[in-house]
């Protein structure tokens, strides 16, 4: 189902011709485009074409519970100031711990207040649906990261971490997604040593201190967490002017890239796995990517398998709504909020890129020497 639903009323609803019906007709809207692009904006573009059926949904939950059938339409809606309504009388458990998943991802200023009411709230009750534990794993590491100091054990004190707070989900989520979620923690962290480190060799050296085994999960040959992993590993590389590994990273990152690209329903739907969106981020990358491939001709690499609307958005400034609104003429619920968070990650692929364009310069020398 596009989106989430607590499991003790999709227990009850899953069976009903009704809701069958409503969950064949998101999937079809969801994949009848398979286009990075297109999934940028398909929740949202959902919940405008199939607006009739998703009002009947929420009258068939209001029979089974009131409240959650509020919190489903203000999700749908996204409508901050009915989830604080609600919560101010709310008094089931899921409930709360719901609204305050759903605050936090508004990413309004306050976000780390709604992690933290979640966190003091979660008590571990084995009647919670799975993916609460989820959230608490996601809250959890987030504080975890944000509160690191630079010690030369931090890398391994990090993994030590997260199996611990692994361990205290476990037997409430499934492997794959909590393996697959698990790859996003690595990811973050590496990126959180490029924050702390004091000089590219102090960063080198924590990534050389562990030995990063990779848990497997369903879309681990496509997964953006894994692409993201390794661009950001790049991303040290570079700053301490290891060309040679560079290379190596861009290589095996363009590879894994380039299969994903041309197992497009896999790689959707890795992106999509368990009602989190990574298609933009994806977007993103791939924008970033083709900006450093023009800067170093001499990597010799590209893109492969890109659609038309894939390549237009990652290679020219026009905004991803844009483009989707001219070419299928869709109204986008929300599009203020999906338009600022690309400009957003626009400017930052910008930055990183000219701010490093004769380091850049210098990579690419080296690669017309050695290869």
């Amino acid at each position: 189902m596009n989106n989430f639903l607590p499991e003790r009323i999709y227990k009850r609803l899953k069976d009903s011709p009704a809701y069958q019906a409503i969950d064949a007709k998101v999937n079809s809207v969801k994949y009848a485009r398979l286009d990075i692009a297109w999934f940028v904006i398909e929740d949202d573009v959902v919940k405008g074409m199939l607006a009739a059926e998703l009002n009947d949904l929420e009258r068939q939950i209001a029979h089974m519970d009131g409240d959650m059938a509020l919190m489903f339409h203000a999700m749908h809606t996204h409508n901050a100031d009915e989830l604080k309504r609600l919560l101010s009388t709310a008094k089931d458990k899921e409930l709360r711990l719901m609204i305050y998943q759903e605050l936090y991802s508004f990413m309004e200023d306050d976000f780390e207040v709604w992690m933290k009411k979640f966190l003091d709230e979660f008590d571990f009750d084995p009647n919670l649906s799975a993916k609460m534990f989820l959230e608490w794993f996601q809250f959890y590491m987030y504080f975890y990261r944000k509160n690191l100091k630079w010690d030369t054990a931090m890398a391994a004190d990090f993994f030590l971490a997260v199996e611990k707070a692994k361990a205290k989900v476990s037997p409430f989520v499934s492997p794959d997604i909590l393996n697959h979620m698990t790859v996003r923690q690595y990811a973050e962290f590496t990126g959180d040593i490029v924050r702390l480190a004091p000089s590219p060799d102090k960063a080198l050296e924590q990534i050389r201190s562990v030995e990063l085994r990779l848990p497997y999960f369903q879309y681990e040959a496509v997964s953006y967490h894994i692409m993201d992993l390794m661009d950001r590993l790049f991303d040290i590389y570079f700053w301490a002017r290891d060309f040679e590994s560079c290379f190596r990273v861009a290589l095996n990152l363009n590879t894994y890239m380039n299969y994903g690209l041309a197992n497009k329903e896999q790689l959707l739907r890795g992106i999509n796995f368990y009602d989190f969106n990574y298609a933009l981020p994806l977007l993103m990358l791939i924008y970033k990517w083709r900006k450093i491939y023009e800067v170093v001709p001499n990597l010799g690499l590209g893109f492969e398998n890109l659609t038309v609307m894939e390549k237009k958005a990652t290679k020219d400034d026009v905004s991803t709504i844009d483009l989707l609104k001219e070419k299928y003429g869709v109204q986008v619920f929300r599009e203020d909020v999906h338009r600022a968070n690309e400009e957003k990650m626009r400017r930052q692929v910008k930055t990183i890129v000219q701010g490093n364009i004769e380091a850049l310069r210098a990579f690419n020398l080296y690669l017309g020497v050695t290869k």
